[in-house]
C-alpha cells in the first residue's frame, strides 16, 4: 500500500473509530450508573482492550511487509542495529573507480540489519536493496537467523534474489551493457 493511502486511512480512520470507542464508552458508563451497578472498574478496562485493538490495527496498517521473523513468522519486530556496506560506483572501471565519462554518475552501498522478534526474541539479519541512501528504510531482498528463538521453528532463511546475480563491485559496469 502507498504510503498516501495509508496516510489517509490513517487521517479518517482513526479518529472515527475512536470516536465510537469513546461513544461506547460513555453509553457504557451512564447504563451502569442507571442499573445501580459499580462496574466503573469494568468498563474502563473494556475501553482499554478497545483502545489497544484500534491502535493494533493501526500499526499493523503501517507495518513493514517485506520484513519477517525468520523463526516464526512474526511481523513484529524491533530493530537493534545496522551496517552500511562499502561504497561503489554504478559505472565503474575495472579497479572499482569512478568511470568519469559518464554524467549522472552515482555511488550506492549495500545496508545489513538486524532485528529481534518480540514474540519469540530470535534474532535476524536482513540483507536491504543496494541504494544511493542506505538505510533500514529500503526494501529486503535476503534474511537469515542469527540467533533461535523459543518454541518450534516455523519459517526459513529466505532470498528473493534466487535467480538474480548480485552485485559484483570489483568488476567493471559500463553504460549500455547489459
Amino acid at each position: 500500500m502507498k504510503w498516501y493511502y495509508k496516510l489517509i486511512l490513517l487521517i479518517f480512520c482513526a479518529p472515527v473509530g475512536i470516536y465510537f470507542i469513546i461513544r461506547d464508552s460513555i453509553r457504557q458508563i451512564k447504563t451502569n450508573k442507571k442499573e445501580g451497578s459499580n462496574d466503573l472498574k469494568k468498563s474502563l478496562k473494556e475501553v482499554k482492550a478497545e483502545r489497544e485493538s484500534l491502535l493494533d490495527l493501526i500499526t499493523d496498517i503501517f507495518r513493514r511487509r517485506d520484513i519477517y521473523c525468520t523463526w516464526c513468522g512474526s511481523r513484529q519486530l524491533k530493530y537493534l542495529e545496522g551496517e552500511r556496506g562499502e561504497w561503489f560506483w554504478e559505472y565503474r572501471n575495472k579497479d572499482g573507480s569512478q568511470d568519469k565519462r559518464v554524467s549522472g554518475n552515482f555511488q550506492q552501498a549495500k545496508y545489513i540489519s538486524k532485528w529481534q522478534c518480540k514474540k519469540c526474541d530470535a534474532v535476524s539479519k536482513y540483507n536491504h536493496y543496494v541504494h544511493k541512501k542506505p538505510s533500514k528504510a529500503r526494501k529486503v531482498h535476503s534474511g537469515w537467523l542469527v540467533t533461535d528463538g523459543t518454541g518450534e521453528r516455523n519459517k526459513t532463511d529466505y532470498d528473493r534474489l534466487k535467480d538474480s546475480e548480485t552485485v559484483n563491485t570489483k568488476n567493471a559496469n559500463r553504460k549500455g551493457d547489459n
